[in-house]
């Protein structure tokens, strides 16, 4: 996250910034888990741009999330966000990922 600037928590209330959102593409050889866990120094509190109490990171903020794999295959999908910074918004962008997961064998 650049200088000045901030990403939003997934959780915003109404009225507020877009929150960080992530879609997944359906796939039978996964098990994603419900919840998307944020890792990163937030600031919460009030805020002046939106009139009212946001949770936002600025510098950096990473997503995690727990993934069981079945077979070896490639999770799809996209991150939509939105970027602020104290007087001004950048509309929101939708960004594409994939993750290749393979999957490995434990012998005892």
């Amino acid at each position: 996250i650049e200088e000045g600037w901030y990403l939003y928590a997934q959780d915003i209330e109404e009225g507020g910034p877009l929150p960080t959102s992530f879609s997944f593409e359906e796939n039978n050889h996964l098990v994603l888990n419900d919840s998307i866990n944020e890792i990163g120094e937030a600031k919460e509190g009030y805020d002046e741009l939106f009139e009212i109490n946001i949770k936002k990171y600025a510098h950096n903020v990473s997503f995690q999330t727990m993934v069981i794999v079945n077979n070896p295959t490639v999770l799809k999908g996209h991150v939509r966000f939105m970027s602020c910074e104290e007087t001004r918004c950048l509309p929101p962008r939708n960004v594409p990922f994939e993750f290749d997961f393979e999957t490995t064998t434990r012998e005892d």
